[in-house]
């Protein structure tokens, strides 16, 4: 019964499984799944959370209950997953360029997470399987050390871009423009100098005042034209963005994202001229009516 063990591991092995995903793609795709999931978030989390709209289906997000499989875990499991071991192989070939993508990338989805929820894993953050100090029970770091250290990593990723160096199809928002993604860096390095703002000010009108001091080394977005994430159009089955999801362009979701009884309420009491832009009437009373959350 056990006389023939000959290559009987290479049984257990799927010659059509992949062994390993080249750098560029894990970009492209994260590049997508990150803005994707930031959208998703502020379409179906946060607007239900603040009572803009509600769903007759999947109701947990509106009675305020988390599960495990949300979106704000897909950052952890899919994203960042994807973006540490994409850094990992850019760091050894030495394409600083695409390199600086990815950490810009990870900057931006950290500066999300923490803006969101506060104090969250970072540091310790996706050290499960690391075989030489495995961490399944990550320490929650402080908002303040975050910030601190998404400044430093976005400084660091400034100063590797090369603008002349243009990284290709593999970059899906800005085509490979590494002056784009300077430019990017560099406002979202912005932003966090204004989140910290009011706690450490001094901190804060500090690097303010270097970046409009040199805006050769720190350019910044300038431009509304010049948006940062771009869907593709809606023609696009594929990537199109998910506030997409609207009963003129999706006819499955007509009863799944509604409007809140409180938005629709608090717009009525007010007379605002907003309300038939936002809404439209109940089909049987031919009045403006939101959905209760929760039910």
């Amino acid at each position: 019964m056990f006389a023939c063990t000959e290559d009987f591991e290479e049984m257990n092995n799927n010659p059509n499984q992949l062994t390993g995903v080249p750098y560029t793609a894990l970009l492209t795709g994260a590049e997508l799944s990150v803005t994707g999931t930031h959208a998703d978030f502020g379409a179906f989390g946060t607007s239900r959370w603040v009572r803009y709209n509600a769903r007759d289906v999947y109701v947990h997000g509106d009675r305020y209950t988390i599960t495990g499989d949300g979106t704000n875990f897909n950052y952890y499991s899919g994203h960042l997953k994807d973006l540490k071991n994409a850094m990992e192989q850019a760091s050894e070939a030495g394409d600083d360029n695409t390199l600086a993508v990815m950490k810009i990338l990870t900057a931006y989805a950290y500066q999300n997470i923490t803006d969101w929820f506060g104090d969250i894993p970072y540091t310790e953050a996706m050290m499960g399987d690391d075989p030489d100090n495995p961490n399944i029970t990550p320490k929650y770091d402080s908002q303040e050390s975050i910030y601190t250290d998404l400044i430093t990593q976005l400084k660091a990723a400034n100063a590797m871009i090369d603008p002349d160096d243009n990284i290709g199809s593999a970059d899906v928002i800005f085509n490979g423009d590494m002056m784009m993604w300077k430019r990017f860096c560099n406002s979202l390095l912005l932003r966090i100098y204004m989140r910290i703002s009011n706690v450490s000010a001094a901190v804060a009108q500090a690097g303010i005042e270097e970046i409009i001091a040199s805006p050769a080394t720190y350019p910044i977005i300038t431009s509304v034209d010049n948006a940062a994430f771009k869907y593709w159009l809606p023609e696009d089955d594929i990537y199109r963005s998910p506030y997409w999801i609207n009963p003129a362009n999706n006819p499955k979701s007509v009863s799944e994202v509604v409007m809140a009884e409180f938005l629709v309420e608090s717009l009525k009491d007010r007379n605002d001229p907003r309300l038939p832009v936002y809404a439209e009437p109940a089909l049987n009373s031919g009045e403006y009516v939101g959905n209760p959350l929760g039910q």
